[in-house]
């Protein structure tokens, strides 16, 4: 098969096809890694807010003291 120009001509428009295609998924996997990326910092921070929830909760929890309630009814204050 002889090279003519039309063939060369041929191959070099495949080549710009081939080129705009990849720049475009390029740029589809750019905007994929930047929504995955958002998407782990919201995550990532919910899970740390909830662990502050948690946290607090726990906190709040041990930190209640309730009276002992004895049989005949009178509450009874524990000793601090």
């Amino acid at each position: 098969m002889a090279i003519t120009t039309e063939s060369i001509q041929k191959y070099a428009e495949g080549l710009k096809a081939d080129l705009t295609k990849a720049k475009e998924r390029k740029e589809q996997a750019e905007q994929i890694l930047k929504e995955a990326e958002n998407q782990i910092k919201v995550l990532d921070g919910a899970l740390q807010f909830s662990s502050l929830l948690i946290q607090d909760s726990e906190k709040n929890e041990s930190s209640e003291v309730e009276g002992v309630v004895t049989l005949e009814g009178e509450a009874e204050q524990p000793n601090p």
